[in-house]
C-alpha cells in the first residue's frame, strides 16, 4: 500500500509511493541568477558542477537552466 502522504492522490506516481528509487537517472535543474552567475562572474562552485556533470563538452545527466531574472 502506498504511504499515507500519496494515498488519495489521484494520477500522481511518486517514487516514494511506488516504493523504489526513482527510474531512470538523476536529473539537474540550476537556477542561473545568484546560483551560477552573480553579475557578469560565473561562480567558481557552479563551474565545478558543470566540469563533473558534462564529459567531453557533452552532459552526462539531463540538465535544465532556470531564471526568475530580467
Amino acid at each position: 500500500q502506498a504511504p499515507a502522504a500519496a494515498r488519495g492522490m489521484r494520477g500522481v506516481t511518486t517514487w516514494e509511493a511506488r516504493g523504489g528509487a526513482p527510474l531512470g537517472p538523476p536529473a539537474f535543474v540550476f537556477d542561473i541568477d545568484g546560483v551560477l552567475v552573480r553579475g557578469r562572474h560565473v561562480l567558481p562552485a557552479a563551474l565545478e558542477a558543470v566540469k563533473k556533470l558534462s564529459t567531453g563538452g557533452r552532459w552526462r545527466y539531463p540538465v535544465c537552466f532556470m531564471t526568475n531574472g530580467g
